[in-house]
């Protein structure tokens, strides 16, 4: 069986992001784990808080050693192994397992300008913005790398022409680009990404939810996917004409989003 837990950090060093999850009973204890329902890949954990040397009942295929049902077996594995030092509960059926998160954060920002003087009725400006990031975290169980990933893009280029001392264009071209997209990036549990697991040919393990205990989140190519992407295109010509004490604008803006 498995459940949340945390592990306070020692004195005098530095504390790590940290998940805690307990465990399936030692060999000599084993609760019982049927599979109820096949078709939502869920474990209900039926334990009454005694510890017993017997075998599990009620499986519908029981394994000759433990009495689990041998539907359920490979999935145990996707829970880690109990850490020794953190001891038991609820008479040696719960164990611990703890471990380390890296959180490992990258970013990449790149700016550039450039001005320009074509000849002395024309001008130019542009300028580039590139802001990338991305970071990597295992999920709750310890099972799958996930990586996130965000950037934003930006472009900008403005031409200046002097038509006569009264008359003045200005034409500028802009886009945007952001972006945010999640991922499971590499299984650290092989098992993460074993298609034997899977609900669908090709698929890999369900999410599997056992009451009151962490659940083990989706394989590999299961878990949940972000791809958000918007794309901004603006395009704007501005007419500037004086005269004497007077002033006047004329403007066209266009705008696409994607």
């Amino acid at each position: 069986m498995m459940r949340s837990s945390g592990r306070a950090p020692q004195q005098g060093r530095p504390s790590r992001p940290s998940y805690g999850a307990s465990l399936w009973p030692r060999p000599t204890s084993h609760p019982v784990i049927p599979l109820r329902r096949l078709v939502q890949n869920q474990l209900d954990t039926l334990f009454n808080g005694t510890c017993t040397p017997h075998q599990v009942s009620n499986a519908f295929t029981p394994d000759p050693t433990t009495g689990i049902d041998q539907s359920v077996l490979p999935y145990l594995p996707l829970w880690g192994p109990a850490n020794p030092n953190l001891g038991v509960t609820s008479n040696g059926d719960v164990g611990f397992y703890s471990f380390t998160a890296p959180h490992v954060t990258t970013e990449n920002f790149v700016t550039a300008r450039l001005d320009h003087r074509i000849s002395n009725a024309d001008s130019l400006v542009g300028s580039y913005q590139c802001d990338a990031a991305s970071a990597t975290q295992p999920d709750p169980a310890n099972d799958v790398l996930v990586a996130n990933t965000t950037g934003r893009t930006y472009i900008a280029v403005e031409e200046t022409h002097i038509i006569s001392s009264q008359l003045i264009n200005s034409a500028r071209f802009g886009f945007n680009r952001s972006l945010h997209t999640s991922v499971g990036q590499s299984p650290i549990n092989p098992l993460a990404s074993n298609p034997a697991l899977g609900e669908s040919p090709g698929a890999d393990n369900p999410q599997i939810d056992v009451p009151n205990y962490v659940s083990i989140q989706p394989g590999l190519n299961q878990i949940e996917r972000f791809n958000f992407y918007q794309n901004s295109y603006q395009a704007y010509d501005d007419t500037f004409y004086t005269r004497g004490i007077h002033s006047l604008k004329m403007a066209l803006l266009l705008k696409e989003f994607s």
